[in-house]
């Protein structure tokens, strides 16, 4: 989603980045050079050197966003460990934004896209910037060890944020748990694991019967079987270009079917 932008071509992610007086951004584009051990992190459209605070707010976004901290590290054995075949395809990191408002933005977004009147998302997130900007992003410190059922609850106390959203933000945090249920996991668990009878009264704990295995890493478990599942449909995603990003999902997948059956 904007404002990140991959470029398939060369492998590199481009987005805005704040500097130290989180004001002022930047243009930034992140790249894995083949054969190197380090990230290439380049900033644009900035006429002045950088000082060393901005240098330093960009590398704690950019470690945010890729999971890089001993945290994530320990996060990752650990899942490995319960599930040996994320390992082998080295599976553990799910990205996210430079900051957790970003990320809960995001999770409103997600919600209900086919609807046309959207200015009840608009003001919910007007509220959660009001919310984040009084109570230091909601006392939501990602450092701490709070639990995933506290955390589960204070999120729900914020208007517009229900179990899907909810279980989005939890995994952008770190809290694998809970799968996020919605028509696309509905599908899946249709499609992969034959739960004919899905829906969604019954998708959340379908989900909790088939990924509880994997605990407490059941939403990584999940997603790394969603991408399986699209890889094999339409190819790998990361060579996609952007034009493409639309025909991945289940829904216009099966209308597709549909509109092929009819003709």
């Amino acid at each position: 989603m904007a404002p990140n932008r991959w470029v398939p071509s060369s492998k590199t992610l481009e987005r805005p980045l704040r500097l130290a007086d989180s004001t002022t951004c930047v243009t930034v584009s992140i790249q894995h050079p083949p054969n190197h051990t380090s990230l290439l992190i380049q900033v644009y459209d900035h006429i002045h050197n950088l000082s060393f605070a901005d240098k330093d707010a960009i590398l704690q976004q950019v470690r945010r966003m890729l999971r890089i901290s001993k945290k994530d590290e320990r996060a990752i054995r650990e899942y490995h460990e319960v599930h040996p075949e994320a390992k082998e395809k080295g599976c553990g990191r799910v990205f996210r934004s430079p900051t957790l408002f970003e990320d809960l933005v995001k999770c409103i977004l997600l919600c209900n896209t086919n609807t046309s009147v959207l200015g009840y998302r608009a003001n919910t997130i007007l509220k959660l910037a009001k919310i984040m900007r009084l109570d230091d992003e909601l006392g939501f410190q990602e450092s701490l060890n709070i639990g995933f059922n506290d955390m589960f609850q204070k999120l729900k106390e914020i208007k517009g944020f229900g179990s899907f959203s909810c279980a989005n933000a939890l995994m952008c945090m770190g809290y694998y748990h809970k799968v996020p249920t919605d028509t696309e996991t509905i599908r899946h668990l249709q499609q992969v694991h034959g739960r004919k009878d899905c829906d969604k009264t019954s998708a959340g704990k379908d989900a909790e019967e088939i990924y509880d295995k994997y605990a407490p890493f059941q939403c990584l478990a999940y997603l790394s079987e969603l991408l399986d599942s699209y890889e094999g449909k339409f190819g790998k995603l990361s060579e996609l270009p952007a034009s493409s990003y639309h025909i991945i999902s289940g829904r216009l997948e099966r209308k597709g079917e549909e509109k092929t059956m009819m003709n």
